[in-house]
Parts: structure tokens; C-alpha cells; sequence
């Protein structure tokens, strides 16, 4: 009798052990497959990406960007999938292709855009905790550095400002602060979300080069007043929702808390 009931408990283990072990084996082989689909998509993505720090660009040639804050960032095509940029980590060695929109199937190829613009300070990007996407992001420093180049060659230097630990159900938190680049990812089991808050490094003037004076107070005064309203229009965009569409019909300026108020399962 005992045999009789040992031998379907023994086969019900082994079963369960080979579950274990082909789920994860195909964690690592997908794992694996999500790096190499990047690696190849950003190698590519360089390839077509203007280098603007090339000796025969004009120096004083401004970016559509600065000209044109509100434009939808300029996308590239690499084998059927659309992508806005790459991402550089260098602390992480990591080097990235962010598509241009998120969804689920997205996630598994690349990091997404989640929400925003690098041209209106208000970029989130969201990835796998895959270990060649974004699986060590709870390992950066307040003040590593990160990078993000646009399809048109105009790169954006960030410096990590803070680390958070967010619940699903904070969708919004992920988006609040006003922060210039936002990335995140799930922690293992999809509990929390980590969330990575950086501030753009503003080019400066070099010491060598004294910075431009104005031609009279007055002046100087309007440039400032002008500037500071610039400023102030481009945190409030961090809030709001404006009218660029991505490639994928959904409103790239639209909150993603208004669509799912669980930030997505990552």
C-alpha cells in the first residue's frame, strides 16, 4: 500500500522539478535573448545616429530641439521596431536602444519610453530586471553618470540625483517630482519598482572662455526674465500632458496613470 501511494508522490516531485528547472532554463535563454536583441539594435542604431562632435559640424548649429521643445522625438526604424535613442550607464556597462513606446512585448526586446521627452526634461524609461537590461539599476550611486542620445546625434548628460523604491500601485509617484530623466524597473518578484531620479548636467561655459556680458542691464535683465520663464514652462511639462503622438497611436504625452494605475509589471 505504501508503495502504491509513494510512486504517484514521487513522479508528482519529479514533474514539479522539471517544471522548475525548464522555466528556468527559459528565464536564462530569454534573458539572453533580450541582450543580444539589444546589443544588435544599438550597434545599429550608432550607425545611423549623425555624430554631432564630428570636426565638420558647425559649432554654432542649434537642434531642432532647442529651437522646437515640443516636437515628438525623431525615431528610427531597426529590424520592424521604432526606436527614439540609446541609453549609456557607463558604471553599469550598459548600452542601450530605447523604443519609442512601451508595451509588454516591447519590454521583452528593449528599454521603453515609458513617458516624456529628453527635450522637455521629463523622459522616463522602463525595462526588464534582465541583467543586460535593467537588472542592476538598484546598484547606482547618487552621482554616477548617465546619457541618452536622440536619433538626431544630440546627447544628454544626466547625473543620478536619487533612488526610490516604489509600490505598483504608485504609478503616478513615477512620474511626479519634476525629476529630468526617470528609470525603472521591477525588483525580483515584481513587488516594488525601483526607480532611478536624475538631473541633466547643463553644458557651461569653459574658465578659459568668459561667459557673454549684456549690452545693458535692462537687456540682461529681459534675458534672465526670459530664461527663468523657459525654465519654469519646461518643469510644469513635467505635469502635463501635451499633444505628440507616438508610433504607436497612444499619446506619448499622455499620462500613463490615466491608462493603468499599476505601474507595469516588469
Amino acid at each position: 500500500m505504501g508503495n502504491k501511494t509513494g510512486l504517484p508522490l514521487m513522479i508528482c516531485g519529479l514533474a514539479l522539478l522539471l517544471g522548475a528547472l525548464g522555466l528556468t532554463g527559459y528565464n536564462l535563454w530569454d534573458e539572453d535573448r533580450a541582450g543580444s536583441a539589444s546589443e544588435s539594435a544599438v550597434q545599429e542604431l550608432k550607425a545611423v545616429t549623425p555624430d554631432l562632435t564630428a570636426p565638420e559640424i558647425p559649432e554654432e548649429l542649434i537642434p531642432n530641439y532647442v529651437l522646437d521643445p515640443e516636437r515628438e522625438m525623431p525615431h528610427a526604424s531597426v529590424a520592424s521596431h521604432s526606436y527614439i535613442g540609446y541609453l549609456e550607464i557607463p558604471s553599469l556597462k550598459l548600452d542601450l536602444p530605447v523604443l519609442d513606446h512601451w508595451s509588454y512585448p516591447n519590454l521583452k526586446i528593449a528599454p521603453c519610453r515609458y513617458y516624456g521627452s529628453a527635450y522637455q526634461n521629463d523622459l522616463v524609461i522602463a525595462a526588464h530586471n534582465y541583467k543586460r537590461h535593467f537588472g542592476n539599476l538598484r546598484t547606482l550611486s547618487v552621482g554616477d553618470a548617465v546619457y541618452f542620445t536622440d536619433i538626431e546625434g544630440n546627447r544628454f548628460s544626466y547625473t543620478v540625483a536619487a533612488l526610490e523604491q516604489l509600490e505598483p500601485d504608485q504609478a503616478r509617484d513615477i512620474l511626479s517630482g519634476g525629476w529630468d530623466l526617470s528609470l525603472f524597473t521591477c525588483t525580483l518578484g515584481g513587488q516594488h519598482r525601483v526607480t532611478v531620479r536624475c538631473t541633466q548636467v547643463k553644458d557651461t561655459v569653459p574658465a578659459e572662455e568668459p561667459a557673454p556680458v549684456a549690452d545693458s542691464p535692462d537687456e540682461a535683465g529681459g534675458d534672465g526674465a526670459s530664461q527663468a520663464e523657459e525654465n519654469g514652462a519646461g518643469n510644469e511639462n513635467a505635469g502635463q500632458t501635451a499633444d505628440a503622438s507616438g508610433s504607436d497611436g497612444n499619446d506619448a504625452r499622455e499620462h500613463p496613470a490615466d491608462r493603468d494605475e499599476t505601474a507595469p509589471l516588469l
